[in-house]
């Protein structure tokens, strides 16, 4: 948290105990989510009458812009 708030934040961070927090707000601050990796998230193959099938394999793999995530970015 402190790195998310530091980067993108006032770099202001209130620790809160989930017991502390009202009963009516507890439903609002937990999040079950079920995710699948998308295909665009997958290299490619070449084609197999590529001429140059490494050269061409490196074209294909997705570009990843923060490839340390959000925290190490």
């Amino acid at each position: 948290m402190h790195s998310i708030s530091k980067a993108i934040g006032t770099k202001d961070i209130e620790s809160v105990s989930y017991e502390s927090v009202p009963d009516e707000w507890k439903e609002f601050l937990n999040i079950n989510l079920k995710m699948k990796t998308s295909v665009l998230f997958k290299d490619h193959e070449p084609p197999e009458d590529a001429e140059d099938p490494e050269e061409e394999a490196k074209k294909l793999k997705f570009p990843w812009h923060c490839k340390k995530g959000f925290l190490g970015n």
